[in-house]
């Protein structure tokens, strides 16, 4: 944050605390405790994973990101017109009374973080039944949202595990099915000493088939990685558009709009506790802190809406060039497992050759057998990653309801 920046946080903030709001983090987290409804949901740190393929752990910078991510869904429309169509929601006074009852609850609801995995949402304004009613049914809808996205996902990674089994299972019955006619026909012939020169041909056939197997999967997984890629934007001349939580993320580093933010936050709590004044002085500055909202607000979507198509270029072009370098990386690693695939096959064709010229069998049934078990292996392992993916699919999620809220202030 640059210098001007600053001042202007530390302007706002001592206009703040003129007006008679000094209080520290740790007394705003107390008194959030104490006087407003809350709840607070476990994000975990890392996400819980059966599969040792994808077991590597999140960086601080990565669970920084989630956090964030999931700190914008708690107000996020979407979430909102779902509690919204709640009717015990719609029902309660408070609502019915608002004017615009989804920005209604965008402003009156606030999300940080108690500890560094707990998320705590709550509602700004005195405790009561209805405001514990909202925070509870916004939580419900919240983690309803999280636990659709973290099924969507593993079903997709499904959908392309059952897809390449398939195909290998279809290789398995072919090869079987050839590994049975040869034994039929061997059956009717002399047996056949093997040279030196067979049997070493055998061994780096059998090498090859295994090498094999390992790039058939690596080739499956890059192309169900590319097919991933080109399904979920538009056509590569097209630009996927940027996320409203990337774009947020860009905006809370403006230096203006986080002192903005800072003041606007400080203004809803004046009025959240001065929404009954008692006295003709208490109602002006009551009247003078909304006018100080209005104006902040609007002050706030002047420079929201000036940067927001900036930033959302520039999120725009990064996004076309990481789509498109993933996509190349992912093309030339597929003609790349390709190409080695279709030098194995003409080599093993070309020793069938040599040695069938040499009045010797190349398919001798060891080495069709050894060539059958290495596709069983490899149905055997994505049939592995299937069905532990499977038991993923009913492990806990990553996001679990930690407390709800309450309407009275729990006995210590």
């Amino acid at each position: 944050m640059n210098t001007g920046a600053r001042l202007l946080v530390f302007a706002l903030f001592g206009a703040a605390c003129g007006g008679g709001c000094g209080e520290t983090p740790d007394e705003h987290a107390r008194s959030i405790s104490k006087n407003r409804a809350f709840a607070e949901v476990w994000i975990r740190r890392h996400p819980p994973r059966l599969l040792a393929s994808n077991a590597d752990d999140e960086s601080q910078e990565d669970f920084e990101d989630c956090r964030r991510a999931h700190s914008k869904i708690i107000k996020s429309p979407f979430v909102l017109n779902a509690v919204l169509r709640n009717q015990e929601v719609t029902g309660l006074k408070i609502v019915r009374d608002a004017t615009d009852p989804l920005k209604f609850l965008e402003e009156r609801l606030e999300v940080d973080f108690s500890e560094p995995e707990f998320m705590r949402i709550s509602f700004i304004g005195r405790r009561s039944k209805e405001t514990a009613t909202i925070v509870n049914a916004v939580v419900t809808e919240y983690l309803n949202e999280t636990a659709n996205s973290e099924h969507n996902v593993r079903s997709h990674r499904l959908q392309e595990l059952d897809k390449a089994r398939q195909d290998v299972d279809e290789q398995v019955r072919t090869k079987r099915h050839n590994l049975e006619r040869l034994t039929k026909a061997l059956q009717s012939r002399h047996s056949v000493v093997l040279t030196e020169q067979q049997k070493f041909t055998r061994e780096l056939c059998d090498r090859l088939r295994q090498e094999g197997v390992e790039i058939t999967l690596d080739l499956l997984r890059d192309k169900a990685r590319l097919t991933a890629l080109e399904e979920s934007d538009a056509p590569a001349t097209d630009a996927p558009p940027a996320s409203k939580a990337a774009i947020d993320r860009e905006l809370e580093h403006d230096g203006v709009i986080v002192a903005y933010t800072a003041r606007k936050g400080i203004l809803q709590e004046l009025i959240a506790q001065s929404a009954n004044p008692e006295t003709d002085d208490a109602l002006r500055e009551l009247d003078s802190f909304r006018r100080e909202l209005t104006a902040l607000e609007k002050a706030l979507s002047t420079r929201t809406n000036a940067l927001h198509p900036q930033i959302a270029e520039r999120l725009r072009a990064h996004a076309i060039r990481t789509r498109d370098t993933q996509m190349a990386e992912l093309k030339t690693a597929i003609r790349t497992h390709e190409k080695t695939l279709k030098q194995m096959q003409d080599h093993l064709f070309q020793q069938k050759v040599e040695v069938e010229q040499g009045n010797g069998w190349f398919y001798d049934v060891e080495g069709l057998k050894e060539d059958l078990e290495q596709s069983n292996k490899l149905y055997r392992r994505i049939s592995e990653e299937i069905a532990l993916l499977r038991l993923e699919q009913n492990a806990q999620s990553r996001v679990i309801l930690h407390r709800s809220a309450q309407a009275e202030p729990e006995t210590p």
